[in-house]
């Protein structure tokens, strides 16, 4: 009787370690960024701006042009392909080019 009980315990904490696993590795990452910049605020470290943005947002503000995707779909048309192949070659291509630079 102990037993199965110990292994229902068991069960249920490991569940809710799958459960909360990653919100526990969101929240310390969340903490551990805004420590950082608060170091950088206190010190008056000078870092250019760009090293403290994330490459998602960078892609995010690359793809919001305009122009970006009036090429895209000019290189589809010229290159006979979908649309969405066109942008997965984009995508890629800003992977290459944005530099995964991140002080924190």
């Amino acid at each position: 009787m102990r037993l199965e009980t110990a292994l229902i315990a068991l069960l249920a904490l490991l569940l809710i370690y799958r459960i909360f696993k990653g919100t526990v590795k969101n929240m310390a990452r969340k903490r551990f960024r805004r420590q950082s910049l608060k170091t950088i605020r206190r010190f008056r470290i000078r870092v250019e701006r760009f090293k403290l943005s994330r490459k998602k947002y960078i892609k995010f503000q690359i793809l919001k042009e305009r122009e970006i995707w009036e090429e895209m779909d000019r290189y589809a048309q010229r290159n006979q392909i979908t649309t969405e192949e066109a942008m997965d070659r984009v995508e890629e291509y800003i992977d290459e080019i944005v530099p995964f630079f991140n002080i924190l």
